[in-house]
């Protein structure tokens, strides 16, 4: 482990500045998530095609300033002979020893933010997809000859229904 500090306090303030707006931006888009999931459970169609245009966006401001801290990074590791694809936990011996915690903890935190980010998105697709489960099998119920299912070339499965309420006609 190297014991010689080779970042100023400027170049360590930029890192810190980059891990803390990466931080920013995930803490926005787990929030996102969440009012995703609401609008989800409180069956608000409009309300969730809405979110998913915002969460695209707040997605594309997380790659940002994910690339802005990679950028920092490489610049560090490389003025210092080290990989240019090193982690900042990797870079942490090169630093003053009274910012290295503080390094540590933000790295964890956007560690533990993209975790928490991926397991809500998972838990909102799976909602998704039994809410429309759900609306599937009241179609079915209503209309069972009006309902095609097959398999795309991916293996998925593909629902069809006339769009020209045909099955609103036919059973009222």
């Amino acid at each position: 482990m190297n014991t010689q500090i080779k970042f100023s306090k400027e170049q360590w303030e930029t890192l810190v500045v980059a891990l803390r707006n990466e931080i920013e931006e995930f803490g926005a888009l787990v929030n996102l998530l969440d009012e995703q999931q609401n609008r989800i459970l409180g069956r608000d169609p409009e309300g969730i095609t809405e979110m998913n245009k915002t969460i695209d966006e707040q997605i594309a401001l997380c790659r940002d300033m994910r690339r802005v801290r990679e950028d920092v990074v490489t610049v560090l590791a490389s003025g210092v002979n080290e990989h240019e694809e090193v982690s900042v936990r990797a870079l942490l011996s090169y630093f003053p020893e009274e910012v290295q915690g503080l390094l540590q903890a933000l790295s964890d935190e956007i560690f533990d933010l993209m975790e928490k980010t991926q397991r809500k998105a998972g838990q909102n697709q799976m909602l998704l997809v039994r809410a429309f489960e759900a609306v599937e099998q009241v179609v079915r119920a209503l209309c069972p000859e009006l309902i095609t299912k097959t398999y795309d070339k991916k293996g998925s499965i593909s629902v069809k229904a006339p769009s020209d309420g045909t099955c609103m006609k036919t059973s009222v």
